[in-house]
């Protein structure tokens, strides 16, 4: 069972290198902003109205605890604090990070993987479906990262899953509109 979990570490650690999967931000409230992206990255220019109260048909506004919980998680890992934003998890956690799903059932997994992050990010829009929440981020350098972010002002998006106030599924998934084309709200929204 000991090199089943660290398999699982070395694993997760290798999918979240591979990709710049990383989250770790702060609340915008209720509103998003215009963010630029770099050109030749079609659907990752944040539109320039206002689509704070805009959601795309099948979404609405996100809990105030799923809110609470990412925004938590986010703020602490941006801000470094590894343990802080680990316990804004659940156990067991499911983890997909452009990866085979993994199921976390230890607090260590969870802070190795958080570890395993490079950017941070701040929260620009939160939807919800029935099951999952997704937060639309942009992403950032973050102090104590396992290397520099390489992906500093471009957007990423995270389903995840709330089970008694804390997260129990972190799932990277397209950026949804209004902030990501329409074509990625069918793949952001996880089959609830």
């Amino acid at each position: 069972m000991r090199n089943n979990d660290q398999t699982r570490l070395i694993a997760l650690a290798v999918a979240a290198a591979v990709t710049l999967a990383a989250c770790g931000g702060s609340s915008a409230g209720h509103s998003t902003r215009s963010v630029t992206q770099p050109t030749g990255s079609p659907g990752t220019v944040a539109p320039p109205q206002d689509y704070s109260n805009y959601y795309p048909p099948g979404t609405h506004a996100a809990s105030r605890a799923a809110v609470r919980a990412i925004n938590g998680w986010a703020d602490s890992l941006r801000a470094g604090h590894v343990q802080q934003a680990t316990n804004w998890f659940d156990l067991p956690v499911l983890m997909e990070n452009a990866s085979p799903v993994m199921r976390l059932t230890s607090r260590r997994a969870i802070v190795e993987f958080n570890k395993t992050l490079p950017c941070g990010a701040h929260v620009v829009k939160v939807i919800a479906g029935q099951t999952y929440s997704v937060a639309t981020f942009v992403l950032t350098e973050r102090p104590h990262a396992s290397g520099r972010c390489g992906a500093t002002g471009r957007l990423a998006a995270v389903a995840f899953r709330l089970r008694h106030g804390k997260l129990d599924e972190w799932r990277r998934v397209l950026v949804p509109p209004p902030l990501g084309p329409a074509r990625n709200l069918q793949a952001a929204i996880p089959d609830d």
